[in-house]
């Protein structure tokens, strides 16, 4: 009888205590992404208009360390929520990166210039990066006839001017659409949606591991970041190291 209890007392503790912990933790894990709920490490956000008005005090206290911010695309959009977020991102203590959205539909020195208007150079700023993804077609636009040389053209402005390489975030499409191995120096930001990257494997220093998350400050969803390393890894990188 007393044998019995027992089985019956475990079954209860497994079914009521160790399975929803385990739900829990599994649910933690693709909600909030694995990195942080299994790995606890420096976590970033990339955000812009799309995000609305961010409560950046929130946001800052919920265990984000760094920002990047939409600043620009192509050569004449600039979001309008940039200034408004790099203000407040720095206000709350939130390491802060300006970012452009390269196209295909005009030449590198005129989106250098557009990312030049809107941002400032700021010596505590993250490095500025660089977001190659595919994009909508140019229709009758200039449509650039390499895209790999331009990309070279808009890295160098930007490090001339920001005295910073800057991080380039590629997808796997563009990768193997325009990039194919080139850069194999630079410092990559890759997507891959909650199951580690499966390409530029050695080279990528900044993850992007979810797409729809939620944190305090934020209405919309919100894409989260994992930085290879921990905190002195980051603090090193922000300051110009590696």
């Amino acid at each position: 009888m007393r044998r019995r209890s027992q089985k019956i007392a475990n079954w209860l503790i497994f079914a009521f205590v160790i399975v929803p912990i385990l739900g829990g933790g599994v649910f933690a894990a693709f909600y909030y992404g694995w990195p942080v709920a299994l790995l606890g490490q420096v976590v970033g956000v990339d955000v812009s208009h799309y995000q609305g008005d961010i409560d950046w005090s929130l946001l800052g206290r919920s265990g984000v360390r760094f920002a990047y911010i939409k600043a620009t695309e192509g050569s004449s959009l600039q979001d309008d929520h940039f200034q408004r977020n790099w203000a407040g991102a720095n206000q709350a203590g939130v390491a802060r990166g300006a970012y452009h959205f390269f196209t295909l539909c005009s030449k590198a020195e005129d989106q250098a210039q557009n990312f030049f208007t809107a941002v400032p150079v700021v010596p505590d700023a993250l490095p500025p990066m660089i977001d190659l993804e595919i994009s909508n077609p140019c229709g009758n636009k200039y449509v650039m006839k390499d895209p790999a040389g331009e990309i070279a053209k808009l890295q160098k402005l930007i490090a001339d001017k920001y005295g910073r390489q800057p991080v380039f975030y590629v997808t796997d499409e563009f990768e193997r659409t325009y990039l194919q191995g080139l850069f194999p120096d630079q410092d990559l930001w890759v997507r891959s949606i909650q199951w580690p990257p499966n390409y530029r494997v050695q080279q990528w220093i900044i993850w992007q591991y979810h797409d729809h998350a939620h944190k305090p400050g934020v209405a919309t969803d919100l894409d989260l970041n994992f930085f290879r390393g921990g905190d002195w890894a980051f603090d090193t990188w922000r300051k110009g190291g590696r």
